[in-house]
């Protein structure tokens, strides 16, 4: 069985877990969801910016090299394309 997680249903397990307040587990979970969660969201915005700063880098040493700029574009903008759908892909469906 696949159980795919979401940040809102994250959300709503932190409250729920930081209902019960005598309980040191229970806050120590909800403190460690959040921890967890911060850093998804940093590393997600280091990785979109990785990925623009590689895609300028490549579309620009591509341009140097070609003769024929219209393919070229074409093909940036295919992978680009392509990047955007694995972005979108559920990670149970990612194989690579």
């Amino acid at each position: 069985m696949t159980i795919e997680t979401y940040p809102e249903m994250n959300a709503e397990i932190v409250d729920l877990l930081r209902r019960d307040k005598d309980n040191p587990v229970m806050l120590y979970a909800a403190r460690r969801i959040e921890e967890l969660e911060a850093e998804t969201e940093r590393l997600r915005k280091t990785l979109s910016k990785s990925i623009k700063r590689r895609q300028i880098e490549v579309r620009e040493a591509i341009l140097a090299r070609s003769e024929t700029e219209d393919a070229i574009l074409q093909m940036y903008s295919d992978c680009q394309d392509e990047i955007e759908r694995l972005r979108k892909q559920p990670e149970s469906e990612k194989t690579e």
